[in-house]
């Protein structure tokens, strides 16, 4: 009786034993995920505030330095020559189609939001999708193509200069990307991929041509109009 009490004693105190190490175990295992999640989560803020914070410097500052040292109509022709456009009437033609003239600098795009939203909501904020999902500056490129097309956050679409550039860079591409033999054709496939594709692309597309075609028409003294 005795015996097997005290053998009784020593496996209640190893279950006891292997239970806390067990426990202990799984504890660390869950804090650990939990510390790891707090910290990517907290990179992820800090790199959304940081963001923002350069957002606010970028915008500010470029709108003022650059309207301050250049006109958009001199913008135009120096960004066209940089980027060896055909015609400077390219920009100026999405500019007067896509901001007036460059007047109204900001288009939310439901559409763009609601079919990136589940890829976007994984990375970014609310905030932050919807300028993802937004056009921006003179050219009104979109905020998701200006980091992969131009190499900038979205936010130095603001600047004249940059947002220009942008445009100018996915035009050329645009360009360079048609197959077409007619330079006609291919300046209409060009604005019809800077839209995207589907028909109000190709409704974009013939709006921009007859844009063209009055700015040149102008050019030669042919109307008043702008």
């Amino acid at each position: 009786m005795t015996t097997a009490v005290s053998l009784k004693r020593p496996l209640a105190f190893a279950f006891a034993y292997l239970f806390a190490f067990v426990a202990g175990v799984v504890l660390c295992a869950v804090a650990a995920y939990w510390i790891d999640q707090a910290r990517i989560m907290a990179v992820q803020h800090g790199t959304l505030i940081w963001n923002r914070v350069l957002s606010s410097i970028t915008v500010t500052e470029y709108r003022y330095r650059d309207t301050a040292e250049i006109s958009l109509d001199a913008a135009i022709e120096l960004v066209s020559s940089e980027f060896k456009l055909p015609d400077s009437v390219i920009l100026r033609a999405l500019i007067d189609q896509e901001s007036s003239g460059g007047n109204a600098l900001y288009r939310f795009e439901e559409s763009v939001y609601v079919r990136r939203s589940a890829a976007d909501s994984k990375l970014y904020s609310v905030d932050e999708r919807r300028m993802l999902a937004s056009s921006h500056g003179v050219a009104h490129v979109m905020g998701y193509r200006a980091e992969p097309d131009c190499k900038i956050h979205w936010s130095r679409l603001y600047s004249p200069m940059e947002g220009l550039r942008c445009a100018a860079r996915i035009m050329k591409a645009n360009l360079a990307a048609s197959t077409a033999k007619d330079p006609a054709t291919r300046l209409r496939e060009a604005f019809r991929r800077y839209n995207g594709s589907g028909p109000n692309a190709e409704y974009y597309a013939d709006q921009m041509m007859a844009r063209v075609g009055q700015l040149l028409f102008k050019r030669i003294g042919g109307s008043n109009e702008r």
